[in-house]
């Protein structure tokens, strides 16, 4: 498994550890080959956090030094750096010191390191923590991000005070790095970065955990690249082995929901076998991981995604979309109790079959509902399917031509609102809310209607404020891409130049809402 590898799948009731990738962290590094054989081979971890430049070098931006600050490319082949190796600022750095010349030292360097990580084209580099007040490591950052990025930028986040030397390599005090306060520095770091999609979180849980639940529970929200587990927040069990607390055991489980990279930090002998004992244990806890069921695998890629909203009465669905709709394990089975239940008082069996219209049928689980709560309670129904799109209409037929019960079902191709019925229907079943309420209202007497519920209210259009922070911050990433592409049109490529000034007018809405002013309707969008 690499850090471009894709998960792996498996059987309850536990998870294999190959979709979640490990990696160490060392103060330095001597021999890179080396030390890469020793992480990978010897300790099986999948990746390892190198510093990029010697941690000895201090450059001098009014005394430039001759010799090369860093070990060559060569050490390694493009392969491997981009599979293995995830680059690290030198900890010296303090963009936002109050000595001028340390913080033009640290400009400098921060800069000469963002480059040499986009040449050895790494998949990640970690950044130093943020500080309460860290205005010109914002304006590092944000340029960092826009010269590079195709990489990802970790901002490393102590959950909990970190050491004093720590904090001050940030270039801020205690409170603007830990705690609540810690939150506040990224929350801080991110708006003025304007919600980059390459800027991430690399939690670190320390020896002490907060003793506020919710001080955790505010990270499951945001982009969390990595956690990272400290070598001293190990405890040691009865046969020397490392262990973590109950209360990490349990902070990891939740934060492993959304799959974020583990990563091992400290001395190479802070164990007899190294930090391999770490990252062997770190293994088994994410091999006590229940497995996702197959639903929930299947929902995994739509969890925390803005999607394009659907128009099935303008556009014709796809078969995909349709398989969505039916991983549904609620709605279907309430259609059917309701059709059963009208059925079972309203007729008898063997009487006249009731006549059923299902009004946008798709591929025909609406109609297979009803099939079913006629064979339940006995009672035959007429079924008319109508389905405006063309490719459902050959699943509908194919399904009437093969499936028992189904030569019941007349499928009408052609839109409903068109659409004259020969016979009045008893049932009107639609997976879509009538087209006004009048219609609703105006119905004939008897007639059962069922259609999804929503209450009072729900469909006034307007645009709504959005209250996930990732899904913000990919709105805003989207929003970005025109202003971007002039300097980098490699960036923009994904979006449709006819789009772009959708883009713009939707940043324009967000930003109206973020302010209070009122909008009038859809027509602002």
């Amino acid at each position: 498994a690499t850090l471009h590898s894709a998960p792996g799948t498996a059987a309850r009731p536990e998870m294999p550890s190959r979709n979640i990738e490990i990696g160490v962290s060392t103060p330095t590094v001597a021999d890179l080959k080396k030390h890469l054989a020793l992480a990978t081979d010897q300790w099986q971890a999948n990746f390892c956090v190198v510093p990029l430049a010697h941690p000895r070098y201090w450059r001098d931006h009014r005394r430039p030094r001759a010799e090369q600050f860093t070990r060559s490319d060569l050490v390694l082949d493009s392969n491997a750096w981009c599979r293995l190796v995830v680059g690290k600022l030198s900890p010296w750095i303090r963009l936002d010191s109050a000595d001028e010349a340390l913080r033009k030292q640290s400009e400098a360097a921060f800069k000469q390191e963002v480059a040499w990580a986009a040449h050895l084209n790494v998949p990640a580099v970690m950044l130093p923590p943020v500080g309460s007040d860290a205005v010109n490591y914002a304006h590092c950052v944000n340029q960092a991000l826009l010269s590079a990025p195709h990489i990802q930028f970790w901002v490393r986040v102590p959950i909990t005070h970190p050491p004093q030397s720590t904090a001050e390599a940030a270039g801020g005090d205690e409170d603007g790095s830990s705690g609540t306060g810690a939150w506040a520095s990224w929350n801080r770091l991110r708006c003025l970065c304007e919600h980059a999609p390459n800027l991430g979180v690399s939690l670190e849980l320390g020896a002490d955990l907060p003793d506020d639940e919710a001080e955790l529970e505010r990270w499951l929200g945001e982009p969390l690249r990595a956690v990272v587990t400290p070598a001293v927040a190990y405890l040691t069990n009865k046969r020397g082995y490392p262990t973590l607390s109950r209360r990490h055991q349990a902070a990891l489980a939740r934060l492993l929901q959304h799959k974020p990279r583990l990563l091992v930090s400290g001395r190479a002998d802070a164990h007899s076998e190294g930090l391999g004992a770490h990252v062997q244990y770190l293994r088994y806890l994410v091999s006590q991981r229940l497995a996702p069921s197959q639903q929930e695998r299947y929902e995994a890629p739509y969890y925390d995604f803005l999607q394009a909203p659907l128009q099935p009465l303008q556009d014709n669905l796809e078969s995909q979309t349709y398989e969505t709709f039916e991983k549904d394990p609620v709605k279907y089975e309430r259609y059917e109790r309701a059709v059963y239940l009208y059925l079972c008082q309203r007729h008898q069996p063997g009487g006249e079959p009731a006549v059923v219209m299902v009004v946008g049928a798709g591929r025909g689980p609406l109609v297979a509902a009803t099939l079913r709560a006629s064979a339940a309670s006995g009672r035959r129904v007429r079924a008319f399917a109508v389905e405006k799109n063309p490719n459902a209409v050959v699943t509908l037929r194919g399904r009437c031509a093969t499936e028992a019960g189904w030569d019941a079902v007349t499928v009408v191709p052609g839109d409903m609102r068109e659409w004259e019925a020969p016979r009045v229907a008893e049932i009107e079943i639609s997976r879509d809310q009538p087209r006004s309420a009048e219609y609703a209202l105006s119905a004939p007497s008897g007639l059962l209607l069922l259609f999804p519920a929503s209450p009072p209210g729900a469909r006034a259009g307007g645009p709504a404020r959005v209250g996930a922070a990732r899904l913000v911050g990919r709105q805003r990433a989207l929003a970005r891409v025109p202003r971007r592409r002039a300097a980098l049109p490699q960036a923009g490529r994904r979006l449709h130049p006819d789009r772009l000034h959708v883009v713009r007018r939707a940043a324009l809405v967000l930003a109206a809402v973020e302010r209070g002013e009122a909008l009038q309707g859809l027509g602002a969008l």
